[in-house]
């Protein structure tokens, strides 16, 4: 693909380890699935022009009991080893641990292990994204002034709703809305950005375009963050998306990557 946008997908996975459906529970062994990931990423980096892909695995969102300290958030670790700085490291906590330990493992990521953000997924895990025992995760995320990015949709477990409730609650902590509601709550999307200037929008997912023009008129571009839930061939698709909106080309530049590389702390060219 041409290189003409600096581009960051702010919403990415890698496999390792449990996932969510039962019909896709791994055959291979640990080692095996990291391979084929970090050769996945080298692939697609080497395919598209993107700057920067942020990255969580979704292990740690299925288990609630883990079986390594960090619970699968290591394979993200060696992904940044193995393909390079082009992969932001996304943190996922595991919530149903003991409040103090949650915030010690949560802080010790970010000061210690170089993880630049969080990644929530209340519909998979199973817990209310407001509910107080996400409080340690955002207790971090407020001292380190990081992002936490977190699935939308209809599960009642992460309407836009509660993510009015949290950003209230945590003004300091940029918070992404990932999928931008989906197609389902679409229009709670708007009422929940206006209490507070702290929630950005992610573009994955949702196929509204009205919904990211209007956001994007009332909220600015600089409140919107694209991303792929990638990654995958789709990019250019995902991409002409952004390029066909009625904006100026610098906001398209904001949106594609500037916004992303600002709230992740990381190098623009």
């Amino acid at each position: 693909m041409e290189r003409k946008w600096f581009i960051v997908d702010a919403h990415q996975h890698i496999e390792v380890g449990s996932y969510i459906y039962a019909s896709r529970l791994p055959r291979a062994t640990y080692e095996e699935q990291l391979e084929a990931e970090v050769q996945r990423f080298k692939k697609w980096f080497e395919k598209y022009s993107v700057a920067y892909g942020a990255v969580s695995n979704i292990s740690p969102m299925v288990d609630r009991v883990w079986r390594m300290r960090h619970g699968g958030n290591e394979a993200t670790l060696e992904l940044i080893k193995r393909v390079g700085e082009k992969v932001i490291g996304q943190y996922v906590p595991n919530v149903f641990e003991a409040p103090d330990l949650v915030k010690e493992k949560t802080e010790e990521a970010i000061r210690a292990l170089g993880f630049k953000g969080i990644k929530l997924h209340p519909w998979v895990s199973a817990f209310p994204l407001s509910h107080p025992m996400v409080y340690p995760v955002f207790d971090v995320a407020a001292k380190y002034r990081i992002p936490v990015l977190s699935h939308s949709s209809r599960s009642e477990f992460c309407t836009p709703a509660l993510f009015g409730e949290i950003a209230q609650r945590y003004p300091e902590v940029p918070i992404i809305m990932g999928h931008m509601g989906k197609q389902h709550l679409h229009f709670d999307v708007l009422p929940t950005m206006r209490l507070g200037e702290n929630i950005y929008l992610e573009t994955s997912g949702s196929k509204i375009q009205i919904l990211l023009e209007r956001a994007i008129k009332e909220f600015g571009a600089d409140r919107v963050l694209f991303g792929t839930d990638g990654p995958h061939d789709l990019l250019p698709a995902y991409v002409v998306r952004i390029e066909d909106l009625g904006i100026s080309d610098s906001e398209k530049e904001l949106i594609l990557g500037k916004n992303a590389a600002k709230l992740f702390k990381i190098p623009m060219p």
